[in-house]
């Protein structure tokens, strides 16, 4: 695949030489980014749409939040609508998966319409998901499971769209990961060199890949259909093809890697090393210690991300 080297979990440079778990979740962090750049707006992911909305407190929701994240299998999504001192919650289930779904943009935006209200999107990392990344079976172990989890990477290119799309409403939105311990509140900060370099790239490969796919061959769409991939947005089954590069044809394959130049080259960058290292660690790192979250924190704001956790409050009684 087109990218930058990477450092293995011993720190030393060896190219493509990731050890199998590793590589698969940097295949899996580096499709997030390039879904973003290359799909259709949210084709690339399961759209949530809203189901209820609830008049509750802040608080009150993160604690359903929390409830879910403790009993269910899968992702659940709101989002908070605050105005003038009141809020209400926006309901959007669960995605059937811990994969990351999406909320349409429009649905952001009406909930930004009004002048001076703000909106929180909130989503779960679940405690069978999180047992799985510390490499546990959480049926087995559901102590596993009661572990923070901050975002993930996939989650602040989300972000970064997100605030693409808002514009100038941008600073009225940010994004909160709810998980059995605490809570992940997270924003940009604000003219980053990182931030601004990586919203100028995804916007640039999303200009430039466009026409590619009209010009796949009969071979290359046929591996496509034998992947699965016949139903996908045509620019997604493209940026499929980064992770398979060998494959393509020469002038495909040039082209491909010019346009991904400005991708790869913050992807290559020691910010950039120093969250994707800490996101490959296999198992994951045990957030319960204040030292790994606050590396985790640290790492995150070399990539212009202000990242928070505080843990939930302890229930009444105990």
């Amino acid at each position: 695949m087109f990218g930058p080297k990477l450092k293995s979990e011993k720190g030393r440079e060896d190219g493509t030489e990731l050890a199998d778990p590793s590589r698969r979740r940097f295949l899996a962090m580096v499709a997030g980014a390039g879904a973003a750049a290359l799909a259709k707006p949210l084709s690339a992911k399961a759209e949530a749409m809203p189901v209820s909305g609830i008049e509750k407190t802040r608080a009150e929701g993160i604690r359903r939040m929390r409830q879910a994240a403790l009993t269910k299998n899968e992702e659940i999504i709101s989002m908070f609508v605050k105005k003038s001192g009141t809020g209400r919650w926006i309901e959007y289930g669960g995605t059937g998966s811990a994969t990351h779904g999406v909320v349409p943009f429009e649905n952001i935006r009406l909930a930004l319409a009004e002048t001076g209200s703000s909106a929180e999107m909130f989503h779960t990392h679940d405690a069978s998901y999180i047992a799985q990344c510390r490499g546990k079976d959480f049926t087995k172990d559901i102590e596993a499971g009661l572990c923070p989890m901050p975002p993930s990477f996939e989650d602040i290119v989300g972000l970064i769209q997100t605030k693409q799309f808002l514009k100038n409403d941008a600073h009225r939105f940010s994004e909160a990961v709810v998980d059995p311990i605490g809570v992940w509140k997270y924003d940009l900060i604000p003219n980053h060199p990182f931030v601004r370099g990586f919203a100028r790239a995804l916007t640039r490969v999303r200009a430039s890949a466009d026409h590619i796919p009209a010009r796949l061959s009969k071979e290359l769409k046929e591996a496509l259909k034998v992947r699965g991939l016949t139903d996908a947005d045509p620019r997604l089954q493209m940026y499929r093809l980064f992770q398979d590069g060998d494959s393509l044809e020469p002038d495909l394959r040039d082209e491909l890697e010019r346009i991904a130049k400005p991708m790869t080259e913050l992807l290559g960058t020691k910010e950039f090393q120093a969250v994707v290292t800490r996101e490959l660690q296999v198992p994951m790192a045990d957030y319960r210690d204040p030292r790994e979250r606050a590396q985790a924190i640290a790492a995150y704001a070399g990539l212009g991300v202000s990242v928070s956790f505080t843990p939930h409050e302890a229930p009444r009684g105990a």
